[in-house]
């Protein structure tokens, strides 16, 4: 093991890292490299840890990243990547943690990352286009997902079977809420917005450990579905800035959330676009 991190130590990735074949765990993050990352690095059959976040490393993905079979976790938030997510992530059949948010990231998400065992999945911060993969309902040990502060856009009719303990996905937006990023801790967030799927699905009901659902400054049409109120943990709820129409439903209502925020202000030009009628929402927009 090899631990660097947190340093002020600059200019490009030496390669003499890239010579240590029995390396199991490499931590570069919070440093000041440069520079491209090695396409020596790719051949470290033996990592399974392997940190490069918050640098200033430039370049795009290896499609050779596919080679770190024991791969369990890579961090390379915060740099200046560019280019596309190598499909041949695909063939990381043990990676857990993948952090590639803060970046230039264009292109699609591949929807062979499904297949993994992710538990962590942060990809927000990006220019990465498209729709939100259909497979990615079936990625059963999930905790986070991060998708915020894209370019996300079309139809999406996935539905997540189980609680998901943590999701953040935010599309196409204009104000919504940042957040830092950090890995010391564990993340209290908890949010889902479907990308620019016109209507809020009503199977967002089954989302029952879930907290927090965040679909303000987007393009969605409709009424707020009543199984909204099956989500038992549910405290807090952003429907605001889009084109809803209708009444919040008495069963959301009677969860008592801790902030319910909604096109309810009576506004000159728009009027009342959603109802409020047992008074539960706690800002209006």
């Amino acid at each position: 093991e090899l631990r660097l991190n947190d340093n002020i130590l600059e200019g490009p990735l030496p390669d003499l890292f890239w010579n240590l074949n029995n390396l199991r765990v490499l931590e570069l993050q919070k440093n000041l490299f440069t520079g491209t990352i090695s396409e020596s690095i790719w051949s470290l059959e033996s990592i399974e840890d392997l940190r490069v976040g918050d640098n200033e490393l430039t370049g795009s993905l290896s499609t050779q990243i596919g080679n770190l079979k024991k791969l369990e976790r890579f961090w390379a938030y915060t740099n200046q990547l560019t280019g596309r997510i190598p499909t041949q992530m695909g063939q990381l059949t043990f990676l857990r943690d993948l952090s590639m948010d803060d970046n230039r990231l264009v292109g699609t998400i591949p929807k062979q990352l499904a297949a993994l065992p992710l538990q962590e999945l942060w990809l927000n911060l990006n220019k990465l286009s498209s729709s939100i993969p259909t497979e990615f309902g079936d990625m059963l040990g999930l905790e986070n997902l991060y998708l915020d502060e894209n370019v996300l856009t079309g139809f999406v009719s996935m539905v997540f079977r189980v609680a998901v303990a943590s999701i953040w996905v935010c599309a196409v937006f204009y104000n919504c809420s940042a957040h830092s990023r950090t890995h010391s801790a564990p993340s209290l967030d908890c949010g889902l917005y479907i990308s620019d799927s016109k209507q809020i699905p009503s199977q967002l009901g089954n989302l029952y450990n879930c907290t927090d659902v965040f679909l303000n400054n987007n393009k969605l049409i409709g009424a707020i579905p009543d199984t909204l109120g099956d989500m038992e943990s549910l405290q807090r709820l952003r429907v605001h800035a889009n084109s809803l129409s209708g009444s919040v439903p008495d069963s959301l209502c009677r969860l008592g959330l801790e902030q319910l925020s909604a096109d309810c202000a009576d506004l000159p030009q728009f009027g009342v676009l959603v109802s409020c009628p047992l008074g539960c929402c706690t800002e209006c927009f």
